[in-house]
């Protein structure tokens, strides 16, 4: 998440490892924790690596040539329609 104070704490409870999510709702002073599984917070680690890149490459944009440019789009295209159908996997319970 671009911007965002995130603060996570592992803890090992059990056979679980527990991601403590701690985030303030609108205002309301309120915070989130859930648990989550081992594999789930290396995908989602996955999700902030790719964040990461993207910022990488976006702070290079600027100094790419014009046919450089048009390359890397193509193949962001590739990903990012690659991207879109995982998310609709995703929202369809993984069907």
């Amino acid at each position: 998440m671009v911007g965002s104070a995130l603060k996570y704490r592992f803890f090992l409870s059990e056979e679980r490892i527990i991601l403590s999510d701690h985030r303030p709702l609108a205002g309301t002073g309120a915070e989130i924790i859930m648990g989550t599984s081992g594999e789930l917070i290396r995908l989602i680690n996955y999700v902030d690596d790719i964040s990461t890149t993207l910022r990488r490459i976006n702070a290079f944009v600027a100094a790419m040539e014009s046919d450089e440019r048009k390359r890397l789009a193509e193949s962001l295209k590739v990903a990012g329609s690659n991207l879109d159908a995982l998310v609709v996997r995703l929202e369809k319970g993984g069907q």
